[in-house]
């Protein structure tokens, strides 16, 4: 397996002719019409979540799961997401507390409860609602989510006078067979999908990964333009490999006063107090997937992970785990550890969700014998 490449961004729709540009709407993988009524519900997922402090002094990744989280009288959603500290933990620590609240506070998400608690003829067989009013409520909560968790973090930060305590974010937001990704910085999520083409092998081996994000770097143009027009500048750092860093407009001053100044290696994040006057966002990047049959899992992770897996890589890795019945979190985490001893990518938190809608091959009934049991709820840090 590659470990530097890039996860691959193709369509994730698992559909031939699907997306969002060949069906005309906001949802990937979704035709008008064509509503996916028999993907798994979260009782049958398998949930699983593994976080290693990997040889750091401290660990500042936090993870969240919350697989079933009732809504009206016959849906439920489902809440997961993954941040990557820096600085020092104050900011994922804080967040990982509030941010799935925040989703369900929102005005988006209280939009979507009443659009799926709408009276329905007859109520005992109640139909979906349509999916791009899906889609908007979901997509509105995620933003709003956000908007509110930043608020209350910088906030804290202010309090504690913690000036440059920040967390990436990676989260997922299922609701109505619909997922919605949203992020900050360089946290990934990844799509595992069944592949049918031909000359495929089948089961396990058939299923490959897709790339849901792209990284928040600095230097990436529409950053810049962001980050230079807030009086921040962008810095290549030689002790850093040269990686392009967020710098603030007053980075100087307060070094030839005397003070610790801190930059950041994503220009997106919650928290980073100090910074936000100079461009730093806590605006998410928000993707939205209708769930088909042809979607067996979910992996969240950070750049741990990221750093030296491929989305395929984290399929691969995953896949195999699933099919000699072991934790697929555990098997990714603990991989990418030794892929990162073996690239000499240096020491990092690494922590993965990896969420199982379905085996390859089979039906949500032919899956579901121990539903109810698998689920796995999840909050905090693990192996500090």
């Amino acid at each position: 397996m590659a470990s530097r490449r890039s996860g691959s961004e193709e369509d994730p729709g698992g559909r031939r002719g699907g997306g969002a540009a060949a069906a005309a709407v906001l949802v990937e993988g979704y035709v008008e019409g064509d509503q996916e009524s028999s993907f798994p519900p979260p009782a049958d997922w398998v949930v699983q979540f593994c976080s290693e402090i990997g040889g750091r002094p401290r660990q500042e990744d936090r993870f969240y799961s919350r697989p079933r989280i009732p809504v009206g009288d016959h849906d439920e959603a489902s809440f997961f997401g993954v941040w990557d500290g820096t600085v020092n933990p104050h900011a994922s620590d804080f967040v990982h507390t509030r941010c799935c609240e925040h989703h369900l506070q929102s005005r988006g998400f209280q939009a979507y409860a009443d659009l799926v608690s709408s009276p329905s003829s007859p109520p005992q067989t109640p139909s979906p609602p349509p999916m791009i009013e899906v889609a908007r409520c979901l997509s509105d909560a995620c933003r709003d989510g956000y908007a509110a968790t930043d608020a209350e973090v910088i906030e804290s930060c202010r309090q504690l006078a913690n000036h440059y305590s920040s967390t990436t974010s990676v989260s997922a937001l299922i609701a109505s067979n619909l997922l919605t990704v949203a992020h900050l910085g360089d946290s990934r999520a990844m799509l595992l999908i069944e592949t049918n083409a031909p000359g495929t092998r089948s089961g396990w081996q058939s299923v490959r990964g897709v790339q849901l994000t792209k990284d928040h770097k600095p230097d990436d143009p529409e950053e810049r333009r962001r980050i230079e027009a807030s009086g921040g500048s962008i810095q290549l750092l030689h002790h850093h490999n040269m990686k392009p860093f967020i710098r603030g407009g007053d980075f100087d001053r307060r070094k030839a006063s005397g003070e610790r100044v801190m930059q950041l290696q994503y220009s997106r994040a919650f928290g980073g107090k100090d910074l936000k006057p100079y461009g730093l966002s806590a605006e998410p990047s928000i993707r939205q997937v209708a769930l088909s049959m042809d979607h067996v899992g979910l992996v969240l992770a950070s750049d741990g992970v990221c750093d030296v897996a491929s989305a395929d890589d984290v399929a691969t890795v995953v896949a195999q785990a699933w099919e000699r019945g072991e934790d697929a979190a555990q098997a990714l985490v603990f991989w990418a550890l030794g892929e990162r001893e073996r690239c000499g990518v240096g020491n990092d938190n690494v922590t993965a969700i990896v969420i199982r809608f379905r085996a390859p091959g089979t039906a949500p009934a032919a899956d579901s014998k121990n539903a109810g049991r698998r689920l796995e709820q999840g909050i905090g840090k693990l192996n500090i």
